[in-house]
């Protein structure tokens, strides 16, 4: 008897399951990590068990969100729902566009707490991390910590409404409009590196960088300096054109392996708004933060240029090089640099 009330119910289990995916047959590619989702074991309770590269990238998407929020939708407001939409855009396009590994959480407990924030596997440990992209405090970012118990109740989260929230998106930041291919000066795809390599493997001092690269470094600055154009035409010559024409100079003329050298952008809200370059030293194999602005040449080293309490690394992102270079309005003649 207990075996025919076993197996009938685990038939009623099984229709149950297919009618729910038959009602919402475009939102099986969000159901794919969390048919089997277990969030007890599966979704982490600190910050501290988020992988420190995953945490790097989870940070720098939340203030390239909160930079660019606006009314996504259209109605009228700028809350949770922009901010989870934004972040999961910039999220899948510059992160990780594995489907299911960033989706958006509805959570819905009637009218005490109707709330919508992001979900994202964590691709270094397998573990799910629950963010909240409305944070008023970046360096705390688990949806858990930042509402309190009796507001946010995880069994009222519902997984599967994706699609239903992207579909009334009107409009995005630019950083998702379509840039024209030719405007990408080096024809050679993308050369970012996403994550940050570990700060043991940057140079703190110059005299940690190779001669010969040092030498490299310096002339680059002045070839640049001498013949500075306003490369995005936005009537100012400022870090940006620096920033991009030391690229495009070392990415032709020194080294052109695809990560070598990128462009950083370092975003401080109220105290720094900065473009400059990171660069191998593939004497040493250690990296190099070169501030290509620098107003002398020879002392270059980010940290020497600026300080202590403007310039702070762990502000940096290190995924926007084709943003910056996709901003390039004329075209930029090298032979006219490297005279």
């Amino acid at each position: 008897m207990k075996n025919k009330t076993l197996i009938h119910c685990m038939f009623i289990a099984i229709i149950s399951a297919s009618l729910l995916y038959a009602e919402r047959p475009s939102q099986q590619s969000d159901n794919v990590m969390y048919s089997n989702h277990i969030r007890m074991t599966n979704v982490v309770k600190s910050q501290s068990e988020v992988h420190p590269e995953t945490e790097l990238n989870i940070k720098n998407t939340i203030r390239k969100t909160q930079a660019n929020i606006m009314d996504v939708n259209e109605d009228g407001k700028k809350n949770c729902q922009d901010y989870a939409i934004i972040f999961y855009y910039y999220w899948t396009q510059t992160v990780d566009s594995t489907p299911g590994n960033c989706i958006l959480v509805h959570n819905n407990r009637s009218e005490e707490f109707d709330h919508l924030f992001v979900e994202i596997m964590d691709p270094y440990t397998g573990k799910i991390v629950e963010i909240e992209p409305w944070t008023s405090y970046i360096e705390e970012y688990i949806m858990q910590l930042c509402w309190k118990a009796e507001s946010y109740d995880y069994t009222y989260n519902h997984y599967d409404e994706t699609e239903r929230f992207l579909t009334p998106v009107k409009k995005l930041p630019k950083d998702f409009e379509i840039e024209n291919p030719a405007q990408k000066p080096d024809g050679k795809g993308s050369t970012n590196i996403s994550n940050t390599p570990s700060r043991a493997n940057i140079v703190k001092n110059q005299d940690e960088v190779s001669k010969e690269t040092e030498f490299l470094i310096s002339d680059t600055i002045k070839k640049i300096q001498t013949s500075i154009i306003d490369v995005n035409e936005d009537g100012k010559k400022n870090c940006v054109d620096h920033a991009i024409l030391f690229y495009l100079v070392w990415s032709t003329y020194v080294d052109s392996t695809p990560g070598n050298c990128i462009l950083v952008h370092n975003y401080r809200p109220g105290i720094m708004n900065h473009l400059f370059v990171q660069v191998k030293d593939t004497k040493t194999g250690k990296f190099v933060e070169v501030e290509p602005w620098t107003a002398i040449p020879k002392d270059y080293i980010i940290t020497r240029c600026w300080k202590k309490e403007t310039y702070d690394y762990r502000y940096n992102i290190y995924n926007e090089t084709e943003k910056w270079l996709g901003q390039i309005k004329k075209r930029v003649l090298l032979l006219e640099v490297f005279r």
